[in-house]
């Protein structure tokens, strides 16, 4: 899909494209495999192609999974079993590493990486028992498995796929014959019926993604992320200015999402912010309200707070949920922020392209040409050092686990960690901080175990 209004492709879509500089076997080149975002239910690998990543001797490999109510319905019972998209991706990595030798990788040191959805994909394989021994290192850019839209409770899961039934005239039990019944749908009418769903302008964010499969067989996702673990060096983080991608939308639209936001913030902020999947529902509307006083302060929603939104966003949809990864994860893990404004932006895609900042997946910009999005694209000399830069950052990476320059003391944050290190990608070039946004990381986790702490009373 490449906008909510045009569709694009064929169901038929699991397919994956190897690029490799030499297809000898002998040269056991190390294997970068991307899994592409898009909340679930857009995106295609044919997006991201091969031509600034090559020049780095890795063999790039970019796959297709099943999309939306394709790839995550769940009838709960195992009829429809959940996370087929995942389950796609799993089944991708498992041929990556059963036949990429024959285009010149080496099956034994295989990076995954991914942006957004993409980088929940990522932590999801990482921690996935069906991908045991298949991945090497991850690289999970502005997303993991922590983020609020990343995985959705299974009644919910099981909600929706029964409300799509019947909205595209099945029935929606028993589920072998609402089973039956889908299967004679339409994709481009299931697609058009999965936005009968979105009820505000970014709620939800997610419709049909993935949840867990407690007690299923061949589970993708048998328990909570806090449940798995995975030792598979991790490279995490966000840009600085992921909120954007929200603020584009709710300052365009004909003001009608502005509007409705301001007037009515306790209402329409739970929903967006996704607060019910973080809280209990009964704390929801206190959390609410520090959150907005956090921010805003005294301060009207509305344009003159756009800086603010972006910060909101960013830090709920985004950095929370990757500090929350780094923090828990049992391997080492690397986080980043990458700070540097290319001459062209994702902010003009979302939606009002007066917005400034460093955007969502606009850390795309250096590993791909996007010549699908910036068809007129530019390469300005600042954007080509930056670019090269952080090209570095990922390969070392993938080859090492650690960077090439020895004069970056870029420490993993994991377990036990006393000072949060992190990566500071800029036009200046990369360089180590401590105590990543400090006070914003450390409102949210206050949230999160002010919570914990009274469910233990």
């Amino acid at each position: 899909m490449k906008s909510s209004s045009q569709v694009l492709g064929k169901e038929d879509c699991l397919v994956l494209n190897v690029y490799s500089p030499n297809v000898n076997k002998a040269t056991k080149l190390p294997v970068m495999v991307f899994i592409h975002g898009g909340g679930y239910q857009q995106g295609s690998s044919v997006i991201y192609g091969p031509e600034l990543l090559l020049d780095k001797d890795i063999v790039l490999v970019t796959v297709n999974y099943r999309l939306g109510a394709l790839g995550f319905l769940s009838t709960g019972d195992g009829v429809i079993p959940a996370n087929n998209g995942l389950k796609d991706q799993a089944l991708a990595i498992k041929w990556v590493h059963d036949n990429i030798e024959n285009f010149g990788g080496n099956p034994g040191l295989v990076t995954v990486f991914g942006e957004s959805a993409g980088g929940a994909s990522v932590h999801l394989n990482l921690l996935s028992p069906l991908n045991k021994g298949l991945i090497h290192r991850g690289i999970a850019m502005s997303g993991t498995g922590h983020c609020p839209w990343a995985i959705i409770n299974p009644q919910l899961a099981k909600d929706r796929t029964k409300a799509l039934a019947v909205l595209c005239g099945c029935p929606s039990e028993p589920s072998d014959e609402l089973l039956k019944c889908m299967q004679e749908v339409h994709p481009e009418s299931l697609l058009e019926m999965s936005k009968r769903f979105q009820d505000w302008a970014l709620a939800p964010a997610v419709v049909f993604g993935p949840t867990i499969e407690s007690g299923a067989k061949s589970a993708f996702l048998p328990k909570d992320v806090d449940d798995l673990e995975s030792k598979v060096p991790l490279m995490t983080g966000v840009t600085s200015g992921e909120g954007g991608l929200a603020a584009s939308i709710i300052f365009s639209a004909g003001g009608k999402p502005e509007n409705e936001l301001k007037e009515n913030p306790q209402y329409i902020l739970p929903k967006i912010l996704m607060l019910r999947s973080e809280f209990p529902k009964e704390k929801v509307p206190s959390v609410s309200k520090q959150i907005q006083k956090f921010y805003f302060g005294e301060k009207s929603i509305d344009t003159n707070s756009t800086e603010e939104i972006i910060d909101l966003f960013t830090d709920s949809w985004f950095l929370h949920g990757a500090a929350e990864t780094a923090r828990k994860y049992k391997g080492e893990a690397y986080f980043y922020v990458y700070d540097y404004l290319h001459a062209v932006s994702h902010n003009s895609l979302f939606g009002n392209t007066k917005i400034q900042g460093v955007s969502h997946s606009d850390d795309l910009l250096d590993l791909f040409p996007l010549t699908y999005y910036f068809p007129k694209r530019t390469w300005p000399e600042a954007d080509v050092k930056v670019s090269r830069k952080t090209i570095d950052i990922v390969t070392d990476f993938a080859k090492n686990g650690k960077l090439s320059d020895t004069s970056l003391k870029w420490e993993p944050i994991g377990k036990g960690a006393k000072t949060r290190h992190y990566l500071h990608i800029t036009a200046a070039g990369p360089a180590v901080k401590e105590n990543l946004f400090s006070k914003r990381v450390d409102f949210w986790q206050s949230l999160i175990l002010d919570t914990q702490s009274e469910k233990k009373i």
